[in-house]
């Protein structure tokens, strides 16, 4: 907790909000078989999680109360225990599409009365951090490094560095699989098309005769292709 207060002190720290992580839940029914980690907030500087809560609750949220995530099937209103004290559910978040789905979200104070005995009141486990925005976050996560050397700061381009790196990875198979595809296909219609020439020759021949140019009928030939390639890629 100490931590946290010097952290609010830093130049460009315009929020600093904690969080205490409990545990997790063993799977239940509510959860859809999915282990529930339970996060305690300071609801009063919170600014990550509340504004994800629809509808919004348009208050701080209670101490005997909980914000499910998304994946949390039980509606709003339901009373469920964690760790054997009695909580009312009175949100639910948006699908975020990130871990807070699996989540539920109660009061700091709240975490530490149900853990009385393991979690002391000066003990927290994160602090997120809002910046001003006047220099750059890597500039402000750097000093506060550096003057706090007990703490690991986790800036969100560090997050979506590993993100972007397992999407590239995941995109450049995906161009490699269609070039693949589109090379066979491509072999595929010319070995076709060029079969449905040689059963056209005579065809073409009495068009040639006719006097037709061999730009015209090539531009007949490609023409079909291309119309009926196109009919078959809609479909």
């Amino acid at each position: 907790a100490d931590a946290l207060k010097e952290i609010k002190a830093f130049p460009g720290v315009i929020k600093a909000s904690p969080q205490v992580y409990p545990g997790t839940l063993k799977e239940t029914s509510s959860s859809g078989g999915r282990d529930i980690q339970v996060v305690a907030i300071e609801p009063e500087t919170d600014f990550t999680i509340t504004p994800w809560v629809i509808p919004p609750l348009g208050r701080p949220l209670g101490k005997h109360e909980v914000v499910a995530g998304y994946m949390i099937t039980s509606p709003i209103g339901t009373r469920v225990e964690i760790y054997g004290h009695p909580y009312t559910i009175v949100g639910k978040l948006e699908k975020t599409g990130m871990g807070m789905d699996n989540m539920a979200f109660i009061t700091i104070d709240s975490a530490y009365e149900m853990a009385v005995e393991s979690i002391p009141r000066d003990k927290i486990s994160a602090v997120l951090v809002q910046s001003d925005g006047r220099e750059p976050t890597w500039l402000l996560a750097e000093r506060i490094r550096i003057q706090l050397r007990k703490v690991e700061v986790i800036t969100s381009y560090d997050l979506i560095a590993v993100v972007r790196e397992k999407v590239g990875s995941l995109t450049l198979g995906l161009l490699i699989t269609s070039g693949v595809m589109w090379g066979m296909s491509i072999l595929i219609i010319g070995a076709i098309f060029s079969m449905i020439v040689y059963e056209r020759r005579r065809e073409i021949g009495l068009l040639r005769a006719m006097g037709a140019t061999s730009r015209f009928i090539f531009s007949l030939i490609m023409g079909e292709a291309i119309i009926l390639t196109a009919i078959g890629g809609a479909i």
